[in-house]
């Protein structure tokens, strides 16, 4: 192999590997492969989702969410959700479900799905 060849493959490497050490945390919007916090929202009314600030504990960087939609449209990884009205979730697909007051913020994590199945407005 030519000498400029090596070096173009040394170099092809080391764009790689910065990009894979400067990923951020899944709490700042981001996720691995296809391990992202997601929501799906089957019910009747918009829902709302977002990122999670650690203090004080609550979404921020809201986003409405509106029947039919998947989060993955406004985040890569969705951190939390907040529905309008009362209403049934179900963590995961055949998971368990399990009621959800209205106005209350929800922290996910990565590797979690979140269908919203109904909200009583």
């Amino acid at each position: 192999m030519h000498r400029r060849t090596i070096k173009g493959i040394a170099v092809a490497a080391l764009v790689t590997a910065a990009s894979f050490s400067t990923a951020t945390p899944a709490s700042a919007g981001q996720c691995t492969l296809n391990a992202c916090g997601v929501v799906i929202n089957e019910s009747r009314h918009a829902a709302f989702i977002g990122e999670w600030c650690g203090n004080p504990g609550k979404i921020c960087s809201y986003k409405v969410l509106m029947p039919g939609e998947h989060s993955q449209k406004y985040f890569r990884d969705t951190d939390g959700f907040n529905l309008q009205c009362d209403g049934v979730v179900q963590w995961g697909y055949g998971g368990s479900t399990s009621n959800q007051r209205a106005h209350v913020d929800v922290k996910i994590s990565d590797f979690n799905t979140v269908y919203i199945r109904y909200q009583g407005c």
